[in-house]
C-alpha cells in the first residue's frame, strides 16, 4: 500500500512510445516505494509536469519526437533543480553516457532493461541525492 512520506519516490515517465510508457506505469504499479505520477509524450510536456509536479525521478527517452532528450533532461534541471533524470536508450554508448552526465543526468540505461534493474537504480541514485541535501541542510 502506498503511504505518502519522504522515502516514497514520485517518478515521471517521458517517452513518444505509449508501450513503453505503459510497460514502465503497468511495472511499477504497486512498488513499495516509486509511484508514477506523471506520463509525459514529449519533452515539451515533461518540461511543463517537472515544473509543476516536482517529481524525485524522471526517465527520460533520448529520442523524443519533438526534442532530443538530452535537451530534455537539462530543462528538467532548470525548472525541478531535486529531479534527478535517468536517460533510456536503445542504443548506449560511452559518447552519450559522457554528454549526459556532463548534464547531470545519473545513468542512462538501456530500454531492455527490467523493472528491478531500474527500480534498484532509481532507489540508490534518490536516495544518494536525499542523503546530499540532507548532509548539506545540517
Amino acid at each position: 500500500m502506498w503511504m505518502d512520506n519522504d522515502q516514497n519516490i514520485r517518478m515521471m515517465v517521458v517517452d513518444d512510445d505509449p508501450g513503453y510508457r505503459g510497460k514502465m506505469r503497468t511495472t511499477f504499479e504497486g512498488h513499495h516505494r516509486i509511484r508514477v505520477i506523471a506520463l509525459a509524450q514529449g519533452g515539451r510536456d515533461a518540461i511543463g509536469q517537472a515544473r509543476d509536479n516536482a517529481p524525485d525521478v524522471a526517465i527520460v527517452d533520448l529520442g523524443l519526437a519533438d526534442m532530443s532528450g538530452l535537451d530534455v533532461a537539462e530543462q528538467i534541471a532548470r525548472v525541478s533543480p531535486g529531479t534527478v533524470v535517468f536517460i533510456a536508450t536503445d542504443t548506449p554508448s560511452m559518447d552519450l553516457y559522457r554528454r549526459a552526465t556532463a548534464l547531470g543526468v545519473k545513468q542512462v540505461f538501456t530500454k531492455s532493461m527490467t523493472g528491478n534493474d531500474i527500480d534498484g537504480m532509481v532507489e540508490q541514485e534518490v536516495d544518494a541525492v536525499r542523503e546530499a541535501m540532507r548532509q548539506q541542510s545540517e
